[in-house]
């Protein structure tokens, strides 16, 4: 998505604005690994939570899984590290879910961080959150390997409160990036809820944007378009090499044709 508005933008491995969407791509690991890593603040506690909230097409409340519901992804196979309540040397939760036979359940997937001890995420020396993919699900090798994670995401939202951090179309497997904190009246989940706010939200980001693909074509009146990438002067598609890709935002917003 081209970024209208940067007040919700990432930090991390990569630069997202609002309701960006990525692809999600693995040719052999079953396991989407969605993680949060974080450090105690000196000599405080600090405890922060992981969780999912998983809804169907129509936006339909379908489970939780989190501290409060470890058996919520029993339906599809998937699974919660556990709730750790301190970190003093760094911790991560994490929740491991197979794709394929949640898509048989859910459409989106929405994982949220809060801080249950109260810190703000700014506050926290060390607060990330990313996704991998794996081959087996639960506690079983590193729970970081660098070669694997797909996405990181710096947490540093000025609240402690539950934060949307992003949703997984499960359809389509693109990540979509929100980066929103609901208020305190809305720190658990949907079901404990009723949590319509949560849901708006969700439904806000998966509005039509503004896509890079549309940027193009504003400029069809000047520019040619060639089917030959050796011919073209830019190149812009998924590729690595492309000459615009949704993390360069300064180009995005400047004039780059």
């Amino acid at each position: 998505c081209i970024p209208v508005n940067n007040r919700s933008a990432s930090s991390g491995y990569h630069t997202l604005p609002y309701a960006s969407r990525i692809k999600l791509e693995s040719k052999d690991e079953p396991i989407l690994r969605f993680f949060s890593h974080w450090k105690n603040n000196k000599d405080k506690r600090i405890d922060l939570d992981l969780s999912a909230e998983f809804l169907d097409d129509n936006f339909n409340y379908v489970t939780s899984l989190s501290w409060h519901n470890m058996a919520g992804g029993k339906l599809f196979e998937s699974y919660h590290s556990g709730d750790i309540v301190t970190a003093p040397n760094g911790a991560s939760e994490f929740i491991d879910l197979n794709y394929k036979q949640a898509a048989d359940y859910a459409r989106y997937a929405i994982i949220c961080n809060c801080v249950f001890t109260g810190d703000a995420f700014k506050d926290i020396p060390e607060c990330f959150s990313g996704v991998m993919f794996r081959k087996n699900k639960g506690k079983t090798g590193r729970i970081f390997e660098a070669s694997k994670v797909k996405y990181k995401f710096n947490l540093t939202q000025d609240t402690s409160y539950r934060n949307i951090a992003y949703v997984v179309d499960l359809k389509t497997m693109e990540l979509i990036w929100i980066d929103c904190a609901c208020t305190n009246s809305q720190s658990y989940s949907i079901a404990a809820m009723g949590n319509l706010s949560m849901i708006a939200i969700v439904k806000n980001a998966l509005k039509k944007h503004l896509s890079i693909y549309d940027l193009v074509m504003l400029h069809k009146g000047h520019i040619e378009f060639v089917d030959n990438r050796d011919e073209a002067k830019f190149i812009i598609d998924d590729s690595s090499d492309s000459s615009l890709s949704p993390y360069d935002l300064e180009k995005l917003s400047a004039d780059w044709l």
